[in-house]
């Protein structure tokens, strides 16, 4: 859901939470990164989907649009 001016904290968050999923995909056992190539070669996914919701808050499930997406936030 959009909630105003805390939309880049909720779209900002999940994208920080798929980057790192990334990222850890990148890495190798030895510290280093796979390339884009060896990574395609090794079947490794290249995108990934994050999500993140404030500890007082609960997700919104696409199958009932229901949830308590937003903390003490009120106009």
């Amino acid at each position: 859901p959009s909630g105003g001016s805390r939309q880049n904290v909720m779209t900002g968050n999940a994208t920080r939470v798929a980057s790192e999923m990334l990222v850890n995909a990148m890495r190798k056992p030895d510290g280093t990164f796979r390339t884009y190539d060896e990574m395609v070669a090794e079947n490794i996914p290249l995108r990934y989907d994050g999500s993140w919701a404030a500890s007082m808050c609960s997700d919104c499930p696409p199958d009932t649009c229901q949830g308590n997406p937003f903390c003490i936030y009120m106009y």
